[in-house]
């Protein structure tokens, strides 16, 4: 099978059929209602999910900014696995390439170039958010990602049937414990289609939206010569990776909150397992480069040279003290 037959292939197994899943899934659980036991399911496969998504899979395989214990980096394949995005070595040569070229042309999942106006934005958010998957031309992993060629523990946990086998058990683990919980098959219904077909179009629609909305509005308080934003308002599902100009500011930084009133839970998780033994090495930004790339920094810098090529004295830069 040919690169383009496996990306359609793989776009409606887990892009498609998720959807008509979830949507099938709210009718039938508005029938049968929903237990206690569903919704811990659901808030435990959503959070090893996004933990997997968003630390092993953006984090460290794209972007290496922490160290971690090598069977905590095969968990970290599986959880992310169970969300359907793709093997980790396919996610995060993509994900390099697309901080390589972001918003640019070569770009795979940019929202910029779908035209102008109300409707070319829509146009946009709709490549970026999902349809950019049915076909593209996939970067080389060997040539943007080639230390996870050479890892066998990502390589055997990475293989296609192995990898589809863990979307399978992320749709089989809730649907066990409602149905053993209840000891009835109509329980392990609920927990299927809850924990596990509703939350994984859940959170890929979650990750799309970084891709997506992350980078047609929000706040930009960085040069990060894209037009990556950050989005307050799902900062919280996403594990801290809303934050996401402050991400292309600072790619390889395990911490994307920048200010104490930004949530970044994703780097509490790391904190715990530092703490615990289980990483190390977390990369972190100082407060001197993050003010570097201020664009209020690069403002002021700019008036400054204005001031004194016109023959002004220069003034001292203060901002952030």
């Amino acid at each position: 099978m040919n690169i383009s037959a496996m990306q359609k292939r793989h776009f409606i197994l887990l892009d498609v059929v998720p959807f008509l899943g979830a949507l099938l899934g709210i009718v039938v659980l508005a029938r049968t209602g929903v237990q206690a036991v569903d919704l811990v399911g659901l808030l435990l496969m959503w959070f090893v999910t996004v933990v997997g998504i968003e630390l092993g899979y953006h984090r460290y395989f794209s972007h290496q900014a922490f160290q971690v214990r090598p069977w905590l980096k095969g968990l970290l394949v599986v959880f992310a696995s169970m969300g359907g995005q793709g093997s980790v070595i396919a996610w995060a040569t993509n994900h390099i390439h697309h901080h390589r070229f972001s918003d640019q042309p070569q770009d795979t999942h940019t929202p910029l170039h779908s035209g102008e106006g109300v409707l070319g934005r829509l146009k946009g958010f709709l490549h970026a958010q999902v349809l950019w998957k049915w076909s593209y031309r996939p970067p080389l992993p060997d040539k943007f990602a080639l230390w996870l060629y050479r890892d066998p523990i990502i390589t055997r946990l990475s293989k296609t049937r192995i990898y589809y086998g863990w979307v399978l058990l992320g749709l089989a683990l809730p649907a066990a414990l409602s149905g053993l919980w209840d000891m009835s098959w109509e329980g392990a219904l609920r927990g299927f289609l809850l924990g596990g077909v509703i939350r994984l179009f859940a959170t890929q629609q979650g990750t799309f939206l970084i891709n997506s909305l992350c980078h047609l509005a929000g706040t930009q308080p960085y040069n990060s010569k894209d037009n990556s934003r950050n989005n307050a308002g799902f900062a919280l599902v996403t594990l801290g990776g809303a934050w996401h100009n402050n991400h292309h500011a600072f790619p390889k930084s395990g911490k994307n909150s920048h200010a104490w009133w930004q949530i970044d839970y994703g780097y509490g998780v790391l904190k715990v397992a530092e703490q615990l033994g289980w990483v190390w090495d977390i990369h972190t930004v100082s407060q001197e480069d993050r003010q570097r790339k201020l664009k209020s920094a690069g403002a002021i810098t700019k008036t400054r040279a204005a001031g004194i090529s016109g023959g002004e004295a220069p003034h001292e830069n203060t901002a952030g003290s």
